[in-house]
Formats: structure tokens, sequence, C-alpha cells
């Protein structure tokens, strides 16, 4: 029994030397495997595994040519099987609760026999609630910097618990949260309805907006449009909001306040005009556009037909001038958007209407969103001229640490210095020579009238110009941002936190409920007109006020005159106008 013992042992270890024999050969010949020996692994793309910190189990699948093995090389990490076959396999890493104040990570490393590179996975626990470990996300760390340093309401923020695993909007999002559990402390970041917050003013954005003066668009031009009942409530037309100038259905003659009875044959139903709108935005289609009679009634109808192109959406939409019966030019100018690189059309516009002689001005601001304060003071300065030059138009005030140092921004009409640049803005003292230097103005708004739309009637108020405003409330942005564009890995990121209020000559900057208007009028009530025409009824209303010199007033109980429009949306999402704010630059905030 013991020969036989040592028989079978001698033959074990002659097995395991045989074994090791072959194995130092294979060696000398190099890997069998080119490679990983894995494929189809489900972490591609992953450079980082980042796991809660609670503790959190997460599985992954590969398929693998020969045997494996995988092993972590931190305690708190652990993988299971540690060993397994060819073909396909999964394994589970299970992290610990990180009870440490520092990110930690772990190394897991899957080695195929015979390949001859190893598989390697970063897992990584970030801290959550620390402000003072942004880990490795260069975006996060340049939001919270800023936020904490010039955030109009930064005083909660060093204190906040943050999630620094959340992306960049979220991340965000959730400062803005932890500062408005502070007792609201940021109430006026944002606009509310109905006692709601509907969104943060503040924003960060890596893409283009979803709709912005000077954007590139591709499509037929017609930007909006309602679904509107007709006649006996049962017909269904869609009434054209906004036909961007020059763009191919402007030049087929489409004008705001078109109505539509079908899009390519078709009769629009309350069924189909989602899709029929679709197909009007995107151009090369066929509208039918009816003509009404005196009554209303459907008198005739003409077939329009209009390609698609890429434009530019300019900010002036409408420049026209009026004349009343008693002889009086009213210059009508519909705004679209505060941007600089318009400013000089802006004041060929004013020389314009000057050179035409008119004595009162419509400003239709009613989708106009704001932009850049500068491009305000521009048209401020273009209405009130040199008898309100060097006067204060608007003043901007920071947080209490900045307070604290002195800082305050001063923008003055006529004046070209202002606290963005150094060498100042030469485009608000040429706009002093296209001025209409006019004592009162007609502002149509909306609630999309906003922020540095807003400006205008609270600078020019300050400085003891009338103001009339005629349609709905306004936004209620009395705050702005001091925004910067910053290239961060690949993308280009663009953040705006707001940073300021906005207060007039007179200090006053409360008006975030938006100014209310003299005359309200609310144009959803009515079928669309042109622009500038009398068929626009906020139009029409201020031409009877400069024609009368009497505010006009109008019933409540008018509802001969309404129309019905469908709930739902014909624009696909869009909205018309985007709330850009009073946007300034300086170039002196710098992270």
């Amino acid at each position: 029994m013991k020969k036989l013992f040592n028989f079978f042992f001698m033959a074990i270890c002659l097995a395991v030397m045989a074994g090791a024999m072959t194995a130092c050969s294979d060696s000398d010949d190099g890997p069998s495997i080119n490679g990983t020996g894995i494929s189809g692994e489900s972490w591609v793309g992953l450079s980082n595994v980042d796991m809660s910190n609670d503790g959190e189990t997460r599985k992954f699948t590969f398929t693998a040519q020969d045997a494996w093995n995988a092993s972590s090389n931190e305690s708190w990490c652990k993988v299971s099987p540690a060993r397994g076959r060819d073909g396909k396999s999964e394994i589970t890493i299970t992290s610990e609760p990180n009870t440490t104040d520092k990110t930690r990570t772990a190394t897991v490393t899957i080695n195929v026999s015979g390949a001859s590179k190893k598989v390697q996975l970063t897992i990584r626990q970030k801290v959550e609630g620390s402000s003072t470990d942004p880990g490795t996300n260069e975006v996060l760390s340049w939001i919270y910097q800023y936020m904490n340093k010039y955030y109009l309401w930064n005083d909660p923020i060093p204190e906040l618990k943050l999630n620094w695993s959340l992306n960049y909007q979220k991340f965000l999002t959730s400062i803005l949260d932890g500062v408005a559990d502070q007792g609201d402390l940021n109430h006026d970041d944002g606009h509310w309805k109905d006692g709601k917050r509907q969104y943060y003013y503040s924003f960060i954005d890596s893409e283009a907006p979803a709709r912005s003066v000077g954007e590139e668009e591709t499509g037929s031009g017609v930007m909006y449009m309602a679904a509107t009942y007709y006649g006996n409530n049962t017909t269904v037309v869609l009434n054209i909001q906004q036909v961007a100038p020059g763009t191919p259905a402007y030049q087929a003659g489409l004008r705001r306040g078109a109505i539509l009875t079908k899009v390519a044959g078709t009769t629009i139903t309350a069924n189909n005009y989602q899709n029929l709108a679709s197909r009007v935005v995107q151009g090369n289609v066929t509208v039918t556009v009816a003509e009404l009679a005196n009554d209303g009634s459907i008198a005739s109808t003409s077939d329009i037909q209009f390609g698609s192109a890429t434009f530019v959406d300019p900010a002036i939409y409408n420049l026209s001038v009026l004349t009343l019966t008693n002889g009086k030019k009213v210059g009508c100018i519909t705004y679209m958007g505060f941007d600089k690189q318009y400013d000089s059309a802006l004041i060929q516009a004013f020389k314009d209407l000057k050179d035409q002689g008119v004595s009162d001005l419509i400003l239709d601001l009613r989708y106009n969103g704001g932009g850049h304060v500068l491009s305000s003071v521009v048209l401020a300065t273009l209405i009130s001229g040199d008898a309100q030059k060097g006067k204060v138009y608007n003043r901007t005030t920071y947080n209490a640490t900045r307070t604290a140092q002195g800082e305050v921004g001063v923008y003055k009409l006529g004046t070209s210095a202002n606290p963005e640049s150094a060498i100042g803005y030469d485009k608000i003292t040429e706009a002093l020579g296209a001025s209409l230097n006019l004592n009162t103005v007609y502002v149509l708004c909306t609630e999309n009238t906003a922020s540095a739309s807003e400006l205008i009637i609270n600078g020019l108020r300050g400085v003891d110009m009338t103001v009339n405003l005629i349609g709905t409330t306004t936004n209620g942005k009395n705050v702005g941002m001091e925004a910067m564009t910053k290239k961060i890995g690949n993308y280009s990121y663009t953040f705006a936190p707001i940073t300021f209020y906005s207060e007039n000559a007179k200090g006053f900057k409360d008006y975030s409920n938006g100014f209310t208007p003299d005359v309200e009028l609310d144009e959803e009530d009515y079928m669309y007109g042109d622009f500038g025409s009398t068929k626009d009824c906020l139009t029409a209303a201020a031409l009877q006020w400069i024609s009368t010199g009497t505010k006009p007033s109008y019933s409540k109980s008018r509802a001969g005159n309404y129309v019905r429009r469908l709930k739902g949306d014909a624009n696909n999402g869009r909205t018309p106008a985007r709330n850009f704010g009073a946007i300034a630059m300086p170039e002196h905030i710098e992270l």
C-alpha cells in the first residue's frame, strides 16, 4: 500500500513538473493572446466607475477568450467571483460605505490567461457633502468657485452638502435649490407663477439655446403660430405669429397675421394641426391663405409656396412709419433681442425714423427676452437723446462681500464709460446722433418681455420719462448675470448665474412681479395682425392713445371680439421668446 501511495505521489509530482516545464516553454514563446483577451465588455467608454458613498453593488459582463482571474487592490472594494472560465462571464464589484472625508479609488484587475495585456477598472467613491473636494471634475469645480464668489446670494454656499457625482446641469440646480432652502433667500432668481417657481434664471449650457437672436436656423422662416377655432368654433386655422424677415416664407409674401386653412392641400383640423404646423416650419410646402371680409368671414383664399433655407434670426423684425389723420408720424420698431452685433443696425434704424420726421415711437418688446445690458443702454439713448445724456440709466448692485468692498456698476445714458470695459462702448455715444429725443415712449409688452427689456422701462422712468405700457404684465426679471464662457475638455460652456440687481437712478429695483401695463390687452384673445399695422391689437391701441392723447380703455366683456385658441402646442414645444437675461460681460471677472 505504501509503495502504491509513493507511486501515485511520484506520478503527480512528475505531472506538475511537466506542466511547469510546459508553462516555462510557453512563456519563452510570448503570450498566446494579443491584447486583453476580452470583448463585449459592458464598461466600454468608462474611464472611471463612480460608485455611491453609501456603498453599492454593480454587475459587469464580458466575454473572455480563456480562463481569467479578477482582483482588487483595496479591501473596501471586493470582486466576485475571483476567477472564471472562457466565454460569457459576469463579475460583481461591491464597494463598502465611504466613512472617510476624502474621495477614494480602487483598481480592479482582470487578467485572461495567455493575454498580453490586463484590464484595469478604476472604482471611485467621491465625497458627498465636502465643498473642498471636487474630485477631478473641472466643470463642477468651475461652477462651484464662481457661485461661491459671485452669486448674488452666495452666503450659504460654503455650508451646502453637495453631490460631486452629478452632471453639471443637476449640480448647478442642487446649489440653487440649496440656497432656496435657506428661507427662500434667492427668491428673485427665477420666474414665479401662481406661487410656484417656473424656472431659475441662472443657467449653464454647453449647447446653443433653443432660440436666440443671431442664431442660425434652418426652415421656412415661419417661427411660431397658433391653432385657432374660427367662425362657428368648429373650423380650425393656423394663425401666423412670427415670420423672420428675409426667409423663404417672408420672400414669398407670408407675414404675421396670415390665416392658413390648408397645408399641402390638407384641410387643418383639431386632429392634424400639429403635424401640419411642423410642415410649415420645415418649409418646401404650399399653404392656403385666407383673406377676410369686413364681417370676419373668409372672403377668398390663395396659395403660397415657399422653400427652406438656413438663415440667421434677426433682431429687428419690423421698422415702419404710420401717418395719423392729424399728420403725426409714428415710428414702429419690433425688436426681438438685445445683441451687441445688432447695435449698428439699431442705430441705423433710428436714423431712418429720424429722417422721416417721426414724433412718436411704438417700441414693440413683446417677444424680447433681454440680452446685453450695453445694448439696452444704446436703445435707451436712441429714445431719450441729449436731454438725458450723463444721467444714470442702470445701477448694478452685488452680493454682500462685493458691496462691502465698494463694488458697484453704473451705466449712463449717452456715455460710453461702463463697468464692463475699461475702454468704454462707443455705440452708446454714437446713438446720440440718431436719437429721437423723446419724452414719451409707448412699449408693447407681454410676459415674454424680460430683463434687458424691462431695463428700458425702469431705466427711462428713473430719469422721469413717460413709459406707457400696453399689453400684459412683463416677466419681472430685476436681476442680471455676469456671463462667462470657458472651454473645458472638448466642450465650450456658457455659465450665467445671477450676480446683480438692476435699479434705476431713483434706486427702484422691486419689480420681480413684473410691470403692470397701463392698458391691459392680451393679444392671445385676438387674431394676430402684422407688426406695426392697425390690424395688430396692441399697435392699434397705442395708435389710438397717440392720436387722441387719452389712454384707451377696453371692456372685459368684449367677448364678441375674442378668438378661441386650441390648447395644444402648434410649435413642437418651442416658445416665442427665450429669456436671455440682462447680460454683462465684465473684463475684470476671472477664475
